[in-house]
């Protein structure tokens, strides 16, 4: 079979569409270890959109992993509760949890990518 941009395009998207699902389970797996801070460090951050885990796509995807991005960086700033967090992920390298809060701004420059064609 022949491959065209068209394919190969498709099977770009359908692998960072699938990375994006993997990492924001790891987040969402690690903060639901302890659902009550999980509620009260993340119920202030603005939601996608009304029942987006209704109906997920791509785009609720790569949103809800920046809304959880942007609660890791504001959590780091306050020690215990970094702490906290550094166990609900189990004890990761610091490295990880680097990546893991800046890792979506990638994601939003392929979703911005996407939005052009």
């Amino acid at each position: 079979m022949r491959c065209t941009f068209q394919i190969k395009f498709m099977e770009s998207q359908n692998f960072f569409e699938a990375f994006t699902e993997f990492i924001v389970t790891i987040m969402l797996s690690s903060f639901a270890n302890d659902l009550e801070f999980f509620i009260n460090e993340c119920k202030s951050l603005k939601k996608p959109y009304n029942n987006y885990f209704q109906k997920p796509t791509f785009d609720t995807w790569i949103n809800i992993g920046e809304w959880l991005s942007k609660s890791l960086r504001r959590l780091k700033n306050d020690r215990d509760k970094w702490e906290l967090l550094v166990e609900l992920f189990g004890n990761p390298d610091d490295d990880f949890l680097e990546t893991l809060m800046k890792k979506f701004k990638f994601f939003e420059k392929f979703k911005l990518f996407l939005k052009k064609i």
